[in-house]
């Protein structure tokens, strides 16, 4: 049986070009995360619906069935927009681990340039840190 946590990525979507810019930088973390986590499962079910700008509400209401498979949510990708507010808050409500990557000094979002920000040895141990419970119980 595979131990492997599932975390669910929770990023900022937003409109228009800013929606552009999000999923781009919310693509450049799951890429940091799944290279840094090589036991944790990088759940982004909810990015392909961000990439061809699925109505909100729909979104929302399918990413919340993939949140039910997840151990975990980690937010990234700077202030809370309302749609990871409800997100966080569904993890919260079922008693999963919450990881919050929003704040600094971790980059909120990301472009290509600051992608190596994420490979900065301070920042890579924060994000160690903060997997590490749940890396730990999913292994018990």
């Amino acid at each position: 049986m595979n131990k492997r946590p599932i975390v669910m990525l929770l990023h900022p979507v937003g409109e228009g070009s800013t929606r552009m810019m999000n999923v781009w930088s919310a693509k450049l973390w799951l890429r940091a995360l799944v290279d840094l986590l090589p036991d944790v499962v990088i759940d982004a079910a909810w990015l392909p619906y961000a990439e061809v700008a699925i109505d909100r509400e729909r979104g929302l209401r399918d990413a919340f069935v993939f949140a039910e498979r997840c151990h975990g949510a980690v937010a990234v990708g700077g202030d809370f927009s309302r749609g990871v507010t409800d997100e966080w808050d569904l993890f919260g409500r079922m008693g999963r681990f919450r990881i919050d990557l929003s704040k600094k000094p971790m980059p909120a979002i990301l472009t290509t340039e600051a992608f190596g920000e994420t490979q900065q040895p301070s920042i890579r141990k924060i994000i160690l840190e903060a997997f590490q419970p749940l890396i730990v119980r999913a292994a018990a």
